[in-house]
């Protein structure tokens, strides 16, 4: 916010390009920027902080504005945080993918021959409050602690990777995980294998020899009473 000192000169400052409030073109500038300059290497641990604040603000500004096409124009290109590891890259939205389905959260996914990246937020690694030294000067609530709200009160809330893409035009969102991707069975011998698809058609089994045994007792039951089971 600029000083009240400021306030004559706001035409000018308009003109030179300075804004009062951060807009979604900021946020493809500086993520372009990070991505230009780490292009061919890993970001580091402030540029991680960096670009998770960034999306975040992305997905909260996506939230209060309708998508229009100057939303396209503002965001294009844009470029998303992928994990490698522990190392995060940025990568453009058009070549990410982002989980759509709750069937693939505890899912493990390797994307190494595969075309597309997976779209997803930092962690949060800032450090924990030091209430020693943050907040010596920092009024205390009627309760005895340090009011943190106003620290706080900045920094985005908490989004998913789903809430922020399908706010995304369509011609720069990542694509879904459930369009891109299929499930299938490579073993001949299912039970040989641990997954949980195989322990779920080992729970079956006994539960269809059981059915057998009374199927012909519930045919029985809502048949005709001429109809014959054998």
């Amino acid at each position: 916010q600029k000083p009240s000192s400021m306030y004559q000169i706001d035409v000018s400052l308009r003109i030179m390009g300075v804004c009062d409030h951060v807009g979604l073109k900021h946020i493809q500038h500086m993520l372009q920027k990070i991505h230009y300059h780490y292009k061919t290497s890993f970001l580091g641990p402030n540029e991680v902080e960096k670009v998770r604040y960034a999306v975040l603000k992305l997905g909260q500004l996506l939230a209060n504005r309708r998508n229009t096409d100057n939303t396209s124009q503002e965001l294009i290109p844009l470029f998303l945080p992928s994990p490698t590891g522990y190392d995060w890259h940025l990568i453009n939205s058009t070549e990410l993918v982002f989980i759509d389905s709750t069937r693939y959260n505890s899912g493990q996914f390797n994307f190494v021959n595969a075309p597309y990246s997976l779209f997803q937020i930092p962690p949060d690694t800032r450090p924990k409050f030091n209430y020693e030294h943050r907040f010596r000067n920092r009024p205390l609530l009627s309760t005895g602690f340090v009011d943190t709200s106003q620290s706080e009160r900045n920094y985005p809330k908490e989004m998913t990777e789903k809430d922020i893409c399908l706010r995304l035009p369509k011609q720069i969102r990542p694509k879904g995980m459930s369009f891109c991707c299929y499930e299938k069975v490579v073993l001949l011998n299912a039970e040989d294998t641990d997954s949980s698809l195989s322990q779920h058609m080992r729970n079956l089994k006994p539960l269809l020899e059981q059915f057998k045994q009374i199927f012909p007792d519930i045919v029985s039951h809502y048949s005709l009473p001429d109809t014959q089971v054998e």
